[in-house]
């Protein structure tokens, strides 16, 4: 498995790169997905793509901002000369002029560009993420639903048994009528559960197929080993709650703020004064022409943008605002991954070693005591309930281990992934 990696690499995105096109290729077509093929389609999926396909017409389109913030003017002014004369005649001027933005619109604008473009680029990021993050867990419970579905159809094959061991015994006078009908309704109630555990597993199927970006969003079945990802120790990993804030979601919002920032400093600059400079030609008939040079100041001592910037400054400081809630939700989400590790591994363990353990007690003694008499069918048949209620429950919370295990793996990959770069 690709997840074999340390978090402190850049393991997820380096995999990624290396299988994702041979990945891509076998899971468009195939109805069962490995994990590493569920993550590697995931940050393709047109929701995944809108801000990487964003910054891509940003690139393109902000290499065309211009060198010089002013107009080209040609001023053309045709006229005829009335005079009794021989001066009488055309008469016209025309007039060449550059202007210049003298509070350096074109570096203002630039920057401004930049820095929409880094803001962009860490939303990428924070969508792939997501992307990511949602596809392991899609994948995550169509396994679980997978085997609660093997699980509940070998309960059924056992009650089924029982129900026809019951119906002749109680044919033959050993059992009870009510003896047959509690196994025919312990059965009954098995089957409901695989028929439910159908309809979810077909829904958890379709969702992995949306995350994944399927063109036809038919179930998907999973397939291959469940992941193992190689985590520190708990310990250890209390550092990466401070370090949560620099994930991309919060991020990208300081970005965005600085960027509405720097869209305040162009429109600032976009009412600053303007020169501009030319050259004029002048015809006087009969037959004289006169080169003049042109310049010009505008200044603006009065309007400055005012309106314009303070939208800008608004909104950059209702970007700061939500950054600096997104920075307390992301250590907040950190810290309660970290807690649910825990908690999933402790619930985990008391399955496997005390819950699971007495129900499988409780259910052989059951057993045997109905077979010399001491015990109801019925005690036998809640204590079995009982004993698949528990197993049910242990398939669960090695889920939850899993997608705890998943989720600090890929935000801490993410984390490093932010230092190093």
């Amino acid at each position: 498995m690709l997840l074999r990696l340390r978090p402190a690499s850049l393991g997820v995105l380096l995999c990624l790169v290396l299988c994702g096109q041979l990945a891509t290729r076998r899971a468009l077509a195939a109805d069962a997905v490995t994990f590493d093929e569920a993550l590697a389609m995931a940050p393709q999926a047109p929701g995944a793509r809108a801000a990487a396909r964003a910054l891509t017409a940003r690139r393109a389109g902000d290499e065309d901002i211009g060198g010089t913030a002013g107009p080209l003017t040609l001023t053309v002014n045709p006229g005829y000369r009335f005079t009794p004369d021989a001066e009488r005649g055309l008469e016209g001027q025309v007039a060449v002029a550059q202007g210049w933005n003298l509070a350096d619109l074109t570096g203002a604008r630039r920057r401004a560009a930049s820095a929409e473009r880094r803001a962009l680029s860490a939303e990428v990021r924070a969508a792939a993420l997501s992307s990511r993050l949602d596809a392991a867990r899609r994948w995550i419970d169509v396994r679980t639903l997978e085997e609660l579905s093997v699980l509940a159809q070998q309960q059924l094959e056992l009650a089924e048994r029982g129900e026809r061991f019951m119906a002749r015994a109680a044919a033959e006078g050993v059992r009870t009528a009510m003896d047959a009908a509690e196994a025919r309704a312990y059965r009954a109630e098995i089957e409901r559960q695989r028929f439910e555990l159908g309809m979810s597993l077909q829904h958890a199927g379709i969702d992995l197929a949306v995350a994944m970006g399927r063109t036809s969003p038919a179930p998907l079945r999973t397939t291959g080993p469940a992941p193992r990802p190689a985590l520190p120790e708990l310990r250890s990993l209390d550092a990466y709650v401070t370090r949560a804030q620099q994930l991309p979601e919060a991020v990208a919002l300081r970005l965005a703020a600085t960027a509405a920032r720097a869209r305040e400093a162009e429109e600032s600059a976009a009412y600053g004064s303007h020169l501009s400079a030319g050259v004029q030609l002048q015809r006087e008939p009969p037959a004289a022409y006169t080169a003049l040079g042109t310049f010009s100041l505008a200044l603006a001592p009065f309007d400055r943008g005012q309106r314009q910037r303070s939208i800008a400054r608004a909104e950059a400081e209702s970007l700061a605002a939500r950054a600096a809630q997104a920075q307390l939700e992301a250590s907040a989400g950190v810290s309660r991954a970290l807690y649910d590790l825990r908690a999933a591994r402790e619930r985990k363990e008391r399955v496997e070693t005390d819950w699971l353990v007495a129900a499988e007690e409780l259910a052989d003694r059951l057993e045997r005591a109905v077979a010399v008499g001491e015990a109801t069918v019925y005690e036998l048949l809640e204590a079995r309930r009982r004993h698949v209620e528990v197993q049910q429950l242990l398939v669960r919370a090695r889920a939850d281990v899993l997608w705890a295990e998943i989720r600090l793996w890929l935000l801490i990959a993410e984390l490093e992934r932010t230092q190093e770069s």
